[in-house]
């Protein structure tokens, strides 16, 4: 039909749709037909109908195409020739689709059509296309606001290798602007780019041959990026191009992110090169995150590099935050260098000592104490509670036992809901020798219980059948008829009576206080046992008469 002197023009949208087709199928003779018919190449790029803006849409899809321009998808293709035909033919090379344009066809904001044919060639790593592009006078560094270059583009590609290396060697020789600001926010700088992409030889590249600014930055520099993957090599060659080590990010500093990274050759190699152990971005200190490693070495050296031992970040020191890790050997170093032992706790933290008691480290406790940690800190904010309760809640038997010996208040409500003393928590978590500990020290057998769901210790021991505890208590001055909590209270035999524990019922039936009452309150510690179907132990008790 064009032969015959058909007008493509004449077709929806210009016979643009034919000019795919043909790029698609690689049919030369019919795109330098189309070329010489007239066919717009830059359609896309120019001022279009609503109506031709619809059908584009639509055969984009039945091509199954991204709607890009022709000198677009030829370069998409990698089809060096079409590419070669369409700038004869007079395709514009710095043209890109505009996002309204893209958005009226239904195309995502983040397709080809908003890239320029360089930038597409860049992505596709094509260095034969790019250097057509180029020759035939592309602007190097023409691209839309939000998206980056082609050598930003070129750099962020995973693929190593000469192929690599000749693409930004042409898009270097073309002019390519290496500290070209990054597109919109999140997007990568070109050396920023060059060090996530983790290609060593692009890097020299940049660095020797280009002059690259090594302190450009979009939130991290390039330093930062190396150092957050492991790059030795990459953050050595930027160190020698004079990279600043302390360049504050939006992240982590460059030294923070070697220890965060747990990577301790590179860390010791910023600190030779002049890190600063104690400039943070946000967090955790260098020392603090070595110490949350337990990277002993790090922290050791971070505090003979003068890392501020007392700076509290997040609401913990860094002998907090040993404490918290059950670290004994950076607890005693850091109180061996100076640590201010008993450093208030902040937001949810917890004081050295709190730590260490919650956390079953006896050591560290003798170590705390006897260096002069106050056992009787006011309760951590998070845990609203003392170093004590602490270790009573966790049945950290032994700790508790050091910290009652050594003055710490058995006064104090436990950190429960149920406001239970002390010794009634440990009670109800069948803690024998810290029951006995207490008591031996000063702790009342018989506290009455909280209004609501709480019991006394002997309560809690005859509720758990723990018959050597409750023989305790009530050796020690507990009372078998105290009565209940208000709110859903049981007193002793009922709890015995409710829970199935016989030998606990004789035991409370056997020290009873008040005989003259005793016949009522086993007919109603029966009724617990006849809900639970202790049969046996509701019989035992209606039975019951008094002595």
């Amino acid at each position: 039909m064009l032969r015959k002197g058909a007008d493509p023009k004449l077709l929806p949208a210009g016979g643009f749709s034919v000019m795919c087709f043909a790029i698609l199928h690689h049919d030369l003779i019919l795109i330098d037909m189309l070329i010489k018919a007239g066919v717009n190449l830059n359609l896309l790029v120019e001022e279009l109908q609503n109506t031709d803006l619809a059908f584009l849409g639509e055969s984009s899809k039945s091509l199954n195409s991204p709607v890009i321009t022709p000198i677009q998808l030829a370069v998409f293709l990698g089809d060096a020739e079409i590419v070669n035909r369409l700038i004869k033919g007079g395709a514009m090379l710095d043209k890109y689709i505009e996002p309204e344009v893209l958005q009226s066809m239904g195309q995502p904001l983040e397709s080809w059509g908003l890239l320029t044919p360089l930038q597409i060639s860049a992505w596709r790593c094509q260095e034969k296309i790019t250097k057509i592009l180029l020759d035939a006078g592309a602007a190097v560094d023409v691209r839309h606001s939000t998206t980056p270059t082609a050598l930003q583009l070129a750099c962020r590609l995973p693929r190593r290798g000469q192929k690599k290396t000749e693409l930004i060697e042409v898009l270097l020789t073309g002019g390519a602007d290496i500290n070209a600001p990054p597109g919109k926010d999140g997007e990568l700088t070109t050396m920023e780019a060059a060090a996530e992409s983790g290609d060593h030889d692009l890097f020299k590249i940049l660095l020797r041959k280009a002059g690259a600014d090594v302190k450009a930055s979009n939130g991290r520099t390039a330093f930062q990026v190396a150092v957050s993957g492991y790059r030795v090599k990459r953050a050595k060659l930027l160190i020698g191009a004079g990279a600043d080590v302390n360049a504050p990010g939006t992240r982590m500093t460059a030294l923070q992110a070697a220890v965060d990274n747990r990577d301790t050759e590179l860390a010791k190699l910023l600190v030779r090169a002049g890190a600063n152990v104690n400039t943070t971005s946000t967090g955790y200190s260098a020392l603090q995150l070595a110490i949350a490693s337990n990277n002993v070495e790090l922290a050791k050296l971070f505090v003979q590099q003068g890392a501020d031992i007392d700076a509290s970040a997040l609401g913990e020191t860094a002998l907090q935050t040993a404490a918290n890790v059950g670290n004994l050997e950076l607890v005693k170093y850091l109180i061996d260098n100076g640590a201010d032992i008993n450093a208030k706790a902040f937001n949810y933290r917890a004081t050295a000592l709190q730590y260490a008691s919650m956390n079953g480290s006896i050591d560290m406790v003798k170590l705390l104490v006897d260096n002069g940690a106050s056992v009787n800190t006011e309760p951590a904010p998070g845990y609203a509670a003392t170093a004590l309760q602490l270790a009573v809640k966790q049945n950290r038997t032994q700790e508790a036992i050091y910290l009652i010996e050594n003055g710490a208040s058995l006064e104090v409500l436990s950190s429960s809901p149920e406001k239970t003393t002390l010794l009634q928590l440990a009670a109800k978590q069948g803690n024998h020798r810290i029951v006995v500990c207490m008591v031996d020290n000063g702790a009342t057998a018989d506290e009455a219980p909280p209004t609501e769901r709480g019991a006394t210790a002997l309560q809690f021991a005859t509720i758990n059948g723990n018959i050597k505890m409750a023989v305790f208590l009530i050796e020690n001055g507990a009372r078998v008829t105290a009565k209940g909590a208000e709110i859903d209270g049981r007193t002793a035999l009922e709890g015995a009576a409710e829970h199935g524990r016989l030998d606990m019922v004789h035991l409370l039936l056997d020290n009873d206080e008040e005989p003259d009452t005793i016949e009522e309150r086993c007919c109603n510690a029966a009724e617990f046992a006849e809900t639970k179907h202790h049969d046996v132990i509701a019989r035992i008790l209606r039975n019951y008469k008094r002595p």
